[in-house]
């Protein structure tokens, strides 16, 4: 039998055979060969490529960290100074935008955008903005980033942030994988809450918890209140559940209103409680544990699996270190 050696092939199939290779395995190919060195660098895009973080620092001069995973050395450089042939040799998995207090300047995000885009970063898969000022001139461009990294992320988080409009509805709502949000101290320019996009994350968990099977997933949820209708309607999703998942939900600047509406929902739905324990209707030893705190104008929620919920009359818990920490 003759052996074929893959320098040998023509270059469609030596692609098509690279196409199945992991980042390392390339790595060693372009190390042996030149030939196959040249292909991969040709078609670098369609290849895997090594998972990396990117972080963008606004200061003077915006600068950029690009980190492998696993890899605790850091390349770095000015946006302006950017080497973009780096980004068709990684595949960027975590976004980071570290604002530092300073406006964004309206370019920013339409470059990153742009290199996102060119170089096929389509699988984000966490996106952080921290301390940020945006400014009304980069609505469109901010609203654009968020449509195209949130349709694969599972992680937002937005923190110590002023934007000019909120994170869109349709990018949340066609979202992929999106399990874990937070959005604190956050505000939108002249926007009333609740903020939309907190009422469709509560909205989008909902239809979660009751399509998602026996594939139990975590959700996590930190951000201003969002419609009580909505949350008493994803207790319900949750108590109607068999195989339900684990979701810690935090809603912040709520008041006294907010607590009575969500209770009267509550009760409209047929969703009763004794110490704000909601019992499961699917498993008679889960309940949902809702606690406020007034003094924080502050909402948790939390599942309990193995103890159930308090019935009128029972004042003690079975068993308290579950319910009260």
């Amino acid at each position: 039998m003759t052996q074929v050696s893959l320098t040998s092939l023509p270059s469609e199939l030596q692609l098509r055979i690279l196409q199945y290779l992991s980042a390392k395995e390339l790595n060693r190919c372009s190390t042996a060969s030149k030939i196959l060195r040249a292909v991969i660098s040709t078609h670098a895009l369609y290849l895997e490529r090594i998972p990396c973080s990117l972080r963008v620092i606004v200061c003077q001069k915006c600068r950029i960290e690009l980190q492998a995973n696993s890899v605790s050395s850091k390349f770095a450089c000015d946006v302006d100074a950017l080497d973009e042939q780096i980004l068709s040799r990684v595949s960027i998995k975590q976004f980071h935008l570290a604002g530092n207090g300073s406006a964004i300047p309206a370019e920013l995000f339409r470059v990153i955008l742009d290199h996102l885009i060119h170089y096929r970063h389509r699988n984000i898969k966490s996106v952080t903005i921290t301390d940020s000022f945006v400014e009304a001139a980069s609505s469109e461009a901010l609203l654009a980033f968020f449509n195209f990294t949130l349709h694969t992320a599972n992680r937002l988080s937005v923190t110590n942030s002023i934007f000019p409009v909120d994170i869109p509805l349709s990018a949340i709502e066609t979202s992929e994988d999106l399990l874990h949000f937070q959005c604190t101290n956050t505000f939108v320019h002249e926007a009333e809450l609740p903020l939309g996009s907190s009422t469709a994350i509560v909205q989008r968990f909902t239809r979660t918890v009751r399509q998602m099977g026996d594939h139990r997933r975590t959700l996590q949820l930190d951000t201003s209140f969002a419609e009580p209708s909505t949350v008493a309607e994803f207790l319900k999703a949750w108590s109607e559940t068999v195989d339900p998942p684990f979701f810690t939900m935090t809603f912040q600047r709520i008041g006294t209103d907010w607590q009575d509406q969500f209770l009267h929902e509550c009760a409209v739905r047929g969703l009763n409680h004794c110490f704000y324990e909601f019992p499961s209707k699917r498993q008679p030893t889960a309940h949902i544990k809702v606690k406020f705190h007034p003094e924080m104008n502050k909402c948790e929620m939390w599942p309990v699996f193995d103890v159930p919920a308090r019935t009128s009359g029972q004042q003690i818990c079975y068993a308290r270190y579950f319910r009260d920490f």
